[in-house]
Parts: structure tokens; C-alpha cells; sequence
């Protein structure tokens, strides 16, 4: 069962998935073209999450307004993942991989402390453990 998910509009998934791969150990479950043809991406699993990168095809990046409103919708804000590891351990563990990553945040009224990373793209991950 899945315990999350989310969707992230890009202009080429390949580099993406790689960096969910390395990174956070997201493995591939399917690569998908839509219906109409219009969009391609592939399907990431870590665990019970769910993760579905999607990137416009020719046709939609030859018409001017399709290309535009993709442009629009490219990428997401954040999105949260929790874990049960330690955020200190981890933020170590990313420095030592040359990955930059922002300060562990302890959020006093929801009880819970966040570490934020950023993918090539620039969509913002809070990791999230208990505090």
C-alpha cells in the first residue's frame, strides 16, 4: 500500500529520475507515454511512496500555447517525506556526497524536525522525521 505521492512536471525526466535514484533510493517501476501522446515519465517507488515524473512530448513542445502552459506547470513548490533516520545522519551522509542541502529545522508545535533539499530542478524535499 501506498503511503504517498506526488507528480512533478519537468522538460526531461531522464536527469530527474537519476538524481531520485542516487540520491534517495526512488526505484523505477514503469516508464508511460499518455493517451494522447502528449506526455511521457516514469513511475518511482521508495517504499510505499510514489513518485510519477512527467515531461511534455513533440507535439505539445511544437504548439506555442501547450508549450506554454507546460512551462507554467513545470516542477511543484515541496512535498514531505518522513522517515524514522536520523536528519543529522543523513545531512552528513548528503555533505559527505557533495549534495547541498539547508539546516535541520525543529518545528516545536508539530513536534517534528525538517531537513530541505533541493533537486536539479529546483523542487524543495522536506525530509521529516519525529522530533
Amino acid at each position: 500500500m501506498a503511503t504517498g505521492f506526488i507528480a512533478i512536471n519537468t522538460d526531461g525526466f531522464n536527469d530527474l529520475e537519476r538524481w531520485y535514484a542516487a540520491v534517495l533510493g526512488f526505484d523505477r517501476v514503469k516508464r508511460f507515454k499518455s493517451k494522447d501522446r502528449l506526455s511521457s515519465g516514469v513511475i518511482l517507488k521508495k517504499d510505499g511512496f510514489i513518485l510519477e515524473i512527467i515531461t511534455p512530448n513533440g507535439q505539445m513542445q511544437n504548439n506555442p500555447i501547450k508549450k506554454n502552459e507546460a512551462a507554467k506547470s513545470k516542477g511543484i513548490l515541496k512535498f514531505g517525506i518522513f522517515t524514522s533516520t536520523s536528519l543529522d545522519e543523513l545531512k552528513t551522509c548528503l555533505t559527505k556526497a557533495g549534495i547541498n542541502s539547508g539546516r535541520i529545522f525543529h518545528d516545536k508545535e508539530l513536534e517534528i524536525r525538517l531537513l530541505l533539499l533541493e533537486d536539479p530542478d529546483g523542487n524543495m524535499i522536506e525530509i521529516i522525521n519525529k522530533a
